[in-house]
């Protein structure tokens, strides 16, 4: 027989294995991190320096001779070399520093060891702070103008959504093409159009979710009573509760 604690213990599992799943995650970025930082890049990040570098790279290399009074160095030669080859591992550590991060930002994120809105900010911070580039640069990718159009849409669906605009324009349509599964497939289709026409599909997604989940009630609940007797299109016109009713008719209570 089953004992009471058990649901309640089945029930803690899975806050349990997240957080020992976080923990796990904190401490392995961490170790990532660090492994990254100390390594040394390898020829073939160097290889991927050199080639990021490009034209910079003889320009560069001229100004680091300049540093070291050694301005007069001819290209091919030791000095130039010597000095060519210190830019290309330099800009190979900066990679490896900005894999380094990568590398922790990816396993906080998958693992949820910090709330994920604190570690998607985590390269605006370090990057500056390893050196990989400064804060301005760092800054730039989250101004991009698809995050404030994505900011934007999901801030008039919040507003739709207060005032009970996304429920009037669905439900409209909804009753407008019919109480019939297909038809009702059509009007959800057409309310989703009208709605994303003004905001994003993943905003539109989010407003339309309760309205189909109240359909989906209705039908189960339309299934269960009548066992299945009427056809696939068919809502009865009898009494007998909310789950008798059309979709139309419980979505509008």
């Amino acid at each position: 027989m089953t004992s009471p604690d058990e649901p309640q213990a089945a029930s803690g599992t899975g806050p349990t294995r997240t957080r020992h799943a976080g923990a796990i995650g904190f401490w392995l970025g961490l170790a990532l991190f660090v492994a990254a930082m100390v390594a040394p890049p390898p020829q073939s990040m160097r290889d991927v320096a050199r080639e990021d570098l490009g034209a910079k790279l003889r320009s560069m290399t001229a100004a680091l001779l300049a540093e070291r009074g050694q301005g007069g160095a001819e290209p091919g030669s030791l000095a130039f070399l010597a000095a060519e080859r210190s830019v290309v591992d330099a800009h190979g550590r900066q990679m490896m520093r900005a894999a380094a991060v990568t590398l922790l930002v990816a396993c906080w994120w998958i693992t949820v060891a910090l709330p994920i809105p604190v570690t998607s900010l985590l390269p605006l911070v370090l990057f500056p702070l390893v050196g990989v580039m400064p804060i301005e640069r760092a800054a730039v990718p989250y101004a991009n103008a698809n995050v404030f159009l994505f900011m934007g849409g999901f801030i008039i669906a919040l507003a739709i959504e207060k005032w009970g605009l996304h429920r009037r324009i669905a439900l409209n349509v909804v009753l407008w093409v019919g109480t019939s599964r297909s038809t009702l497939v059509l009007g959800f289709m057409i309310a989703s159009a009208l709605l994303s026409m003004w905001i994003s599909n993943t905003a539109t997604t989010m407003m339309m979710l309760p309205i189909a989940l109240a359909v989906i009630g209705a039908v189960l609940g339309f299934e269960r009573s009548d066992g299945g007797g009427a056809g696939p299109d068919a809502w009865p016109a009898r009494g007998g509760g909310p789950e008798c009713a059309p979709p139309s008719a419980a979505i509008r209570s």
